[in-house]
């Protein structure tokens, strides 16, 4: 697998015989912009990204809804703005943690259809609108 580095464009290549399956970066001081190729790079392996507690100030990339096997989603706790992205395609996911930052769109109607979805953190940012229906998500044990 070859990957793009956060941070650089120093390319790192792994043997192939490796799967990465999670991706935890919390509270390193991260700035700037989430990768695109972060999406990409791990295939559909990834079933973990966490990039919570950084200083990640762009928009959420919409490529991040092509890791179809993502379990685990927290860009909590950085300077996201922008609207969160269509999240139809991940429907493994049960964690969704985009608190604590300046995201500022309506609150894709999407979200209602993360089935296997337990936990749902929106909290402190600038989100618009009213919850789309939520009756489908029968797991869901916390909402924020």
């Amino acid at each position: 697998i070859e990957c793009v580095p956060l941070g650089g464009s120093q390319k790192s290549t792994y043997d192939s015989d490796y799967v990465i399956t999670k991706f935890n970066m919390t509270a390193n001081n991260i700035h700037g912009s989430i990768p695109t190729e972060l999406a990409t790079a791990f295939g559909e392996s990834l079933q973990v990204l966490d990039l919570s507690n950084n200083r990640l100030d762009s928009t959420i990339p919409r490529q991040l809804s092509n890791a179809e096997s993502l379990e685990v989603l927290n860009l909590s706790g950085n300077m996201l703005t922008g609207e969160i992205p269509d999240v139809s395609t991940l429907q493994q996911l049960r964690v969704l943690n985009l608190g604590e930052n300046e995201l500022s769109s309506s609150i894709p109607q999407s979200i209602g259809d993360l089935t296997s979805a337990t936990e749902l953190c929106l909290g402190s940012n600038k989100l618009t609108g009213t919850l789309p229906n939520i009756a489908k998500l029968e797991s869901m044990e916390k909402i924020e």
